[in-house]
């Protein structure tokens, strides 16, 4: 009896949280340009080379970001065309966060067969890159990496044969020059093909290797010794140990605004039947890795909130899929019904919602369009 009422409360809370995103995103678009020191970063190097410059030169300030060369090449093109308008990129960037949810609905529908888990997933993805990303609208890479490297797990998980692991690599490699923490998903992917799909493990390895290793050599030559400095020397002297942010992050991010997905994906990992298991099993793989990116990211001497989004799309993707697995598991004892296992799932959905509603700025519901 209760199911009914727990599926309409999610739908409900699914439609509140688009809501939510949006009167955020629209918020951040009408952000006074630029944004911060990544935008500024992002401008001046799609103008200089639009103006033929080089993309990469000695800093200009003391914050300079550390961009690969990715989605400077692409905010080059959209500033040729359109202008050097920073409106452009963050709604380039806006775009690449929209369809990275309608493809975590798309991989959600085709691991649990639930329409209502699908929808949920991608409403937590945009809610909680809303909350826990800084400015939605922001015009920052992370968005576009995580849209091309879960394109790849997509690959990985459905095209069988060499193709399938030929083409993963190529997008996890592509994913790499927009973000360095595609090279999370490129290592859960190869940590995921050594248990469980050895068949396509040399192909996938060797299109790694080549792309990957060979795209950084090349760009090294290319684009002259600024480059190595942007992409390694700027990140590792970056780095530094910060017990208060890690636990931050632990207890307010991922105990916390994400802590019902988390404990979810927690559990599943206890169920007889192991999740990393089976074809399915690259999800929970992408999702301890990126983790781990979150993680090390909060260990940076300047963090950007944009780092935590690696946590948001995984976890967004990983944590419904273990919510169907505990369900299933439930429903499968003595006594238990399919109904009891699918109430449960709702239930924690709509305790996830309220996590996410309650971290909603106090401001929110006064902004005018």
């Amino acid at each position: 009896m209760l199911a009914p009422f727990f599926r309409l409360a999610t739908w409900l809370a699914s439609g509140l949280a688009l809501v939510g995103f949006a009167l955020l995103c629209a918020r951040g678009l009408a952000a006074p340009p630029p944004y911060d020191a990544t935008e500024r970063g992002l401008l001046e190097l799609a103008m200089r080379l639009v103006a033929h410059g080089p993309l990469y030169a000695a800093p200009s300030a003391a914050d300079a970001p550390s961009l690969l060369p990715g989605y400077p090449l692409m905010a080059a093109v959209l500033v040729g065309m359109l202008g050097p308008n920073i409106m452009w990129l963050r709604i380039l960037s806006l775009l690449s966060v929209v369809a990275l949810a309608v493809l975590a609905m798309v991989v959600v529908q085709e691991e649990t067969e639930n329409r209502t888990l699908a929808i949920a997933s991608g409403s937590i993805m945009l809610m909680g890159y809303a909350l826990l990303a800084g400015n939605p609208a922001a015009a920052r890479p992370e968005p576009l990496m995580l849209l091309i490297a879960v394109g790849g797990g997509l690959a990985l998980r459905s095209m069988p044969g060499v193709a399938g692991g030929l083409i993963a690599a190529l997008m996890l490699s592509v994913a790499c020059f927009f973000h360095a923490q595609a090279a999370w998903f490129a290592a859960a992917a190869l940590i995921y093909l050594t248990r469980e799909d050895r068949g396509r493990l040399v192909p996938f390895t060797l299109g790694l290797g080549v792309l990957f290793a060979g795209g950084f050599v090349l760009f090294s030559q290319v684009l002259g010794p600024w480059f190595n400095y942007y992409v390694w020397d700027l990140p590792i002297r970056s780095l530094r140990f910060d017990g208060p942010g890690l636990l931050n992050f632990i207890g307010s991010r991922l105990l916390g605004t994400l802590g019902v997905l988390t404990v979810m994906t927690v559990l599943s990992f206890a169920l007889p039947t192991r999740p990393w298991r089976g074809p399915g099993g690259l999800w929970p793989c992408i999702g301890l890795a990126a983790v781990a990116g979150g993680l090390l990211a909060t260990q940076s001497a300047a963090p950007e909130p944009q780092a935590l989004a690696i946590c948001v799309a995984a976890l967004s993707l990983v944590g419904p899929i273990s919510m169907h697995r505990v369900a299933q598991h439930l429903s499968a004892w003595p006594d238990s019904t399919r109904m009891a296992g699918e109430r449960a799932v709702l239930v924690a959905l709509v305790l996830q919602f309220l996590a996410l509603f309650a971290d909603l700025p106090a401001g929110l519901l006064l902004f005018r369009v």
